[in-house]
């Protein structure tokens, strides 16, 4: 028994697996854009994220590298349940790719 409470801790704090409920997800901002080359967030020129070209935000630190691209990178807001409480969760891109089952 003394084996499993001693596994079961990380760095002083317990681990514990939980059974979880995807109570909602905030479907209207999935996506930020960032430079391909130093993954900075991009700001988009008129604040809409939606579907601005890549050439309409350039980075500021790879500017001088020809053709700087961007890419989407996923941001998840989710409301996630276990028995007893609600949390409010961000999952991003790594783990969004995994929840989504993209490669």
């Amino acid at each position: 028994m003394e084996e499993e409470a001693e596994q079961g801790e990380r760095g002083g704090r317990r681990t514990q697996m939980l059974t979880c409920t995807v109570l909602g997800i905030d479907h209207t901002d999935f996506f930020y854009r960032v430079c391909a080359l130093c993954e900075r967030t991009l700001s988009s020129p008129s604040g809409d994220e939606t579907d601005a070209p890549a050439s309409s935000s350039l980075c500021k630190f790879c500017h001088p590298h020809p053709h700087p691209a961007s890419k989407r990178l996923f941001r998840i807001l989710m409301s996630v349940a276990t028995e007893t409480k609600v949390f409010n969760v961000i999952c991003f891109d790594r783990v969004a790719r995994v929840l989504f089952g993209c490669s």
